[in-house]
């Protein structure tokens, strides 16, 4: 999202403006055109960077499944003659809901690989951080709160959820002294404000039970 701060003191911020490239990908790849299930596929392949594999596993389906969802995608855009700009007003917000379910889907597999020998990709939920951020800028709804709650809750426990030797360490055995308790504090902000804007989601819910988990002093509590 455009930051004033890049330009003239004189110059307004405008909300509609996108000006992340990876973002901007997301929202013209979630077209209404494809089906919810391809358009999902198409992005974390194309911009999101997720392997055929990875992405099956994601939505728990075979391989040649997720490639004939891709494949689908691209030729109902190009049928259509999808202009590659990206959407404003209405057409942006019958996106999101799509648009998050991908950032979830990309932190999902950052949080628990399902390929290689790293139990976490930083590299990936970062990212799906990094957007989920830029979405409450352009969309400050509910829903992007929740999420954004939610992958800022989750990511504080990355830091114990491995040992020195990169095997997974259970909730219940982590050490909670190291986790990112300025994350925790991120998450439960966002929570509220989740909250006040019209309630919880699915995103927020989840949102909730993992701020009880790091709230609590022990695994038992």
């Amino acid at each position: 999202v455009r930051d004033a701060r890049a330009h003239d003191d004189d110059a307004l911020w405008d909300p509609d403006t996108v000006d992340d490239n990876v973002l901007a990908l997301i929202l013209i790849a979630c077209h209404p055109v494809v089906p919810p299930d391809g358009r999902i596929a198409l992005t974390l392949r194309t911009v999101g960077g997720l392997t055929s594999e990875e992405i099956a596993a994601a939505f728990l389906v075979p391989v040649p499944t997720i490639q004939a969802r891709i494949t689908r995608a691209k030729k109902a855009l190009a049928a259509a003659k999808v202009p590659f700009e990206v959407p404003n007003g209405a057409a942006r917000d019958e996106r999101l809901a799509s648009v998050l379910h991908v950032i979830y889907l990309i932190f999902t597999e950052g949080s628990s690989a399902t390929g290689g020998d790293d139990v976490i990709r930083p590299d990936l939920a970062h990212e799906a951080l990094r957007l989920a951020r830029l979405v409450v800028q352009l969309a400050p709804i509910a829903e992007a709160y929740g999420l954004l709650a939610l992958l800022e809750l989750t990511a504080a426990r990355f830091p114990a959820r491995v040992d020195r030797a990169g095997r997974p360490v259970l909730l219940d055995a982590q050490d909670r002294r190291r986790w990112d308790f300025s994350a925790i504090t991120r998450g439960r902000a966002a929570l509220r404000l989740a909250v006040g804007t019209s309630g919880l989601g699915p995103y927020g819910i989840q949102a909730s039970s993992d701020e009880c988990h790091d709230s609590a002093a022990s695994a038992d509590t």
